[in-house]
């Protein structure tokens, strides 16, 4: 007796049944049959049908009986494997995967699968990037080697891929990296309203879970944040330090640099000898000025009878240089100066030291016996004169100050003194500074007052002249180029060419209205406004009309001088054609060119001009 089936050498799970059959040699037909399952009974009947599943794996057999002869007999078992593709796939650890720290040591990663029979290829997974090819890995415990793992399974005969889920796996670890940030840029903080915010970042897994922030080595905060005002007192140095408690870790960032820079202040005048006791010779004592500057400020000046553009100077020991003396301290970027307190400096005379030293000793110069007079003789003030230490004759637009001090010789010292500028005090002062600038232009004197003897002494005048330092940038608009010139005309010296960057698609009206101009034009202020009206025809709507308006008005001599040539002047347009630019200039005719202007515009102009002065004059010999 046997049980038969079809092919049972490759079963696969899948759809379909298999067919079992029990077969025996029975005469007569046997009268019973039973087929098993791993020795359960499946059927009471000699054929049965099983699926294609994996549970209907196992041995089967079947047995036969006959009721006559009273016999059951058994076949032999037979096995039936239902083969199936990777399931199940799970990726396992050696370790617990919840307190995994960083050090020494692995953790052993297994891929398990189901499969029958046993899969062919496996593949280990960090991050999506193949980790290994097959089922059984080790990873070593670091921050690295964090992150998602899974795995997969592979049958070639069912072709047939399986993946596993994924598998945290974080490796903790103490603070590390840890550093001070900041909100702000630190190389240019300066002393004023606001906060500096500084964080401490550190890498911890988990979380850090202590912070602390210094400064000079002395804590600030307990937190990882704090604010720092601007305000010179934060300077320093700072750093940081985070601490996990399960790993028993601290560690501090390096020291960053905070530097709150400020303008001047507390600035105080110093002296290399003492100050009471300063007597007339050849010797000279050294002045100091110091100021609190972060950066170091950038200019000094130092004023009184004797004037320095540095925080030092050595003053000879005269009594002329006797006074007050202060000084400034200036920073550029933040056009911020402070001033300090006045030094009164007092030179005594030599003949004031003898008479000193001689009543001192008891010596009676007096042919009579009479007590020494020990006061020198006093005398109003002299010798005023308005100094400065810049060259009053190269003084320019724009380039710093000029410092004027009034000096005279008074005993006692003068008590008062003051500074003109066209008649008008502009100081009650010995000295002031006065920007480089046209509008300071002028005729200066000073005055020196003694209250004792009632004098009042004026010094000779001095004519200060600024001059404009123009520079015209490139590029600029034709309207812009001649805007820069009429502002110049009062006070350079010489205008010599116009340089006119004009673009494609533009038209430019100018005039040729003058060839030679008289050196006595800037005397006369109608020429002077007619010639500005010349110099805006380019800017004007109607530019004929205009021009004609004002040839006709050329009916003096001054005016007429501006020409000489038959036609008086003349009017000219040009129109500019439009192409593309090429970036360069082309003069048609510049070898040949005329020169037309030759300014000389360093005297300056009269209220009046000379026919309004004789009338006015002939006016006031009436009265």
């Amino acid at each position: 007796m046997n049980i038969y089936s079809t092919d049972l050498e490759d079963l696969w799970e899948g759809t379909g049944d298999v067919t079992v059959t029990c077969r025996a040699d029975c005469n007569p037909r046997c009268d019973r049959y039973q087929i098993y399952h791993d020795g359960r009974v499946l059927s009471y009947t000699n054929v049965t049908s099983i699926t294609k599943d994996r549970k209907s794996s196992g041995k089967y057999s079947c047995g036969a009986y006959d009721i006559k002869s009273r016999r059951y007999v058994r076949s032999a078992e037979v096995d039936i494997d239902i083969k199936y593709g990777p399931s199940n796939v799970k990726l396992n650890s050696s370790s617990d995967l919840t307190d995994l720290w960083e050090g020494t040591g692995d953790v052993t990663v297994t891929c398990r699968a189901d499969c029958n029979p046993r899969c062919d290829r496996y593949r280990i997974y960090h991050d999506e990037r193949v980790l290994s090819y097959t089922n059984v890995t080790s990873i070593t415990k670091d921050r690295k080697s964090s992150g998602k793992y899974s795995c997969g399974a592979y049958d070639i005969k069912s072709r047939r891929y399986v993946r596993s889920a994924e598998v945290d796996i974080d490796i903790k670890y103490g603070p590390s990296n840890v550093k001070l940030n900041s909100s702000s840029d630190l190389t240019d903080l300066w002393e004023g309203r606001g906060y500096v915010t500084v964080t401490c970042r550190a890498d911890c897994n988990p979380r850090c879970d202590r912070y602390q922030i210094y400064h000079d080595g002395r804590v600030l905060s307990y937190t990882n944040v704090t604010s720092i005002t601007k305000d010179r007192k934060s300077s320093g140095k700072y750093s940081c330090g985070a601490y996990d408690i399960k790993s028993r870790r601290y560690v501090r960032s390096a020291e960053v640099d905070i530097d709150i820079k400020y303008g001047p202040s507390n600035a105080v005048m110093y002296s290399s000898s003492d100050l009471d006791d300063l007597w007339e010779g050849r010797e000279y004592v050294n002045l100091t000025c110091r100021a609190d500057c972060n950066p170091r400020c950038d200019r000094y000046q130092i004023t009184g009878p004797y004037l320095s553009h540095t925080n030092e100077i050595s003053i000879k020991k005269d009594r002329k240089n006797s006074g007050k003396y202060k000084c400034w301290a200036y920073d550029v970027k933040l056009t911020r100066y402070v001033r300090s307190a006045e030094v009164d400096i007092d030179i005594k005379s030599k003949e004031s030291r003898a008479r000193t030293h001689d009543t001192d000793v008891g010596i009676d110069l007096s042919s009579n016996n009479s007590e020494t007079t020990s006061t020198e003789k006093e005398y109003r003030p002299r010798n005023v004169s308005i100094y400065s230490l810049s060259d009053l004759d190269d003084l320019w637009e724009g380039r710093g100050y000029v410092t004027l001090t009034c000096r005279a010789d008074c005993n006692p010292r003068c008590d008062k003194y003051q500074i003109y500028h066209e008649g008008q005090v502009i100081s009650n002062a010995g000295v002031t500074s006065m920007e480089q600038d046209r509008k300071h232009s002028g005729i200066y004197s000073c005055g020196a007052y003694d209250v004792k003897s009632g004098e009042y002494v004026r010094s000779a005048k001095v004519d200060i002249d600024i001059k404009l330092l123009q520079i015209v940038p490139d590029f600029l608009k034709p309207s812009e180029v001649f805007n820069a010139v009429l502002e110049a005309l009062p006070t350079r010296p010489f205008v010599e060419t116009f340089i006119v960057d004009v673009e494609f698609g533009m038209k430019f009206h100018w005039c040729q209205a003058m060839e030679t101009y008289p050196s006595n034009f800037m005397k006369r202020e109608a020429t002077h406004r007619y010639l500005k009206q010349l110099m805006a025809l380019p800017f004007l709507p109607n530019i004929p009309v205009t021009f004609q308006t004002l040839k006709e008005r050329d009916n003096t001599a001054p005016l007429q001088s501006l020409t000489v040539n038959k036609d008086g002047m003349v009017y000219v347009e040009i129109d500019f054609n439009d192409m593309p630019s090429t970036g360069k200039s082309i003069i048609q005719g510049a070898e040949n060119r005329t020169q037309y202007v030759d300014i000389d515009l360093i005297k300056n102009l009269d209220s009046k001009s000379d026919d309004e002065k004789n009338q006015t004059s002939k006016q006031n010999g009436k009265e």
